[in-house]
């Protein structure tokens, strides 16, 4: 569970009391709301409104692995969800299915099964949750299914996993059902510019009837990644869909027409990239060569080692989750341009924008660590340093 910092700032963050642990409001601190022909800019300057950490946490539970029923053991933690009634959905991408567990940690049912008919996976991925509905991604079937919380099938929509754009392949990552029929497409590729090779990213709709109605696009990036000025693109349910310009920075919202909505701003004095910073990622990544047995993978690791390239400074916004609640938790990651999304440290904004302060996540041993932020709780999995198997941990 995430619990106040014991101080004396509170603000209310629905269901949980956010606390500011060390000082009260920055007397540089300001937080302007305005509106410029019909679009609203909320901006944040001078700092966090809190300095400090603004939670600690307790670990609850782990989810339960019984050797004795095969039911609840899993093969893989890919992305994990909670439920307003703190039921947990884990992708276990090695059994295609959802595997439900109860409030307790038990486990309860499963959500789909092998095969390519109605509710059967073949590469289960991406996991979301929009009321009762459970959504999730197949990226071998192409298609989106989506059921019930007691695992009734309720339909599925297909879509085109690589589209060509200016000549160049791009991917479907995420796709959404929107609320009036469309698919909301996030879509990731490579392409090309006059010094080199670069990442694209964009946001489709399309129609029911497979027309495009809204087609974003953020400037190409080159490789490799630079936070400043690498742009990224979510959709937020309910809200609308997000571009990410570091370099500002600042978070863009888009209806799903393509009107821009709302702008978020946060001004600060960047951290810049330390010596230390650069050392920590190349010692890990040296471990995680030397760790790996796979003769492929390892030579990968070895030509990224050899080619890290690092920004300047810190960037704000990288990744971004937003809250049943509806505040922001935005990923301040590792500084390398391959850095991990689900960094340990979250700069945390109110659902206004307004830049509240940050706070870090428990530092929990084991293998490839992922983070979910849902309900007021932190998911954590990771792999058993010993077994490898996976371990959901509840906080």
């Amino acid at each position: 569970m995430m619990k106040p910092c014991l101080s004396i700032n509170y603000v209310l963050l629905a269901p949980f009391l956010l606390a500011g642990c060390s000082s009260p409001e920055s007397p540089d601190h300001t937080f302007i709301v305005s509106e410029v022909d019909g679009v609203t800019i909320a901006e944040t300057s001078g700092g966090p409104k809190y300095t400090g950490e603004l939670f600690e946490y307790e670990e609850l539970y782990h989810l339960e692995q019984d050797e004795t029923r095969e039911e609840t053991l899993l093969s893989e933690a890919q992305t994990a969800r909670m439920d307003g009634e703190g039921y947990i959905y884990v992708t276990d991408g090695g059994n295609d299915r959802i595997a439900v567990f109860r409030p307790d940690g038990s486990f309860s049912h499963s959500l789909g099964r092998e095969g390519a008919g109605p509710g059967e996976f073949r590469d289960p991925r991406f996991l979301g949750i929009l009321g009762d509905t459970i959504l999730v991604t197949d990226n071998t079937l192409a298609r989106t299914l989506l059921f019930q919380r007691d695992g009734t099938f309720i339909r599925s929509f297909g879509y085109t996993r690589i589209n060509m754009v200016d000549n160049s392949p791009i991917i479907t990552m995420h796709a959404w059902p929107g609320p009036a029929g469309e698919s909301v497409l996030i879509q990731q590729g490579m392409g090309m510019t006059e010094s080199g090779q670069s990442f694209e990213f964009r946001a489709i709709v399309v129609s029911s009837e497979r027309e495009i109605i809204t087609d974003l696009r953020a400037p190409k990036t080159l490789i490799p990644r630079d936070y400043e000025g690498f742009p990224m693109m979510h959709y937020f349910p309910g809200l609308g869909i997000g571009r990410f310009l570091i370099e500002e920075p600042a978070l863009e919202i888009f209806n799903l027409d393509g009107t821009l909505l709302k702008k978020i701003k946060v001004m600060y004095d960047p951290e810049p990239v330390t010596e230390a910073d650069r050392d920590l990622v190349r010692r890990e990544l040296q471990q995680q060569m030397d760790e790996e047995m796979n003769e492929a993978r390892r030579e990968n690791m070895r030509r990224r080692l050899d080619s890290l390239s690092f920004p300047a400074t810190k960037s704000f916004w990288y990744s971004v989750t937003l809250g049943s609640d509806g505040y922001f938790w935005a990923s301040v990651p590792r500084n390398t341009w391959n850095a991990d999304a689900n960094g340990a440290q979250q700069r945390v904004l109110s659902p206004e924008g307004e830049y509240l302060g940050v706070t870090t996540f428990p530092d929990i041993p084991g293998y490839s660590p992922r983070v979910q932020v849902d309900q007021g709780h932190l998911i954590y999995m990771y792999e058993d340093e010993t077994t490898g198997a996976p371990v959901v941990t509840v906080f």
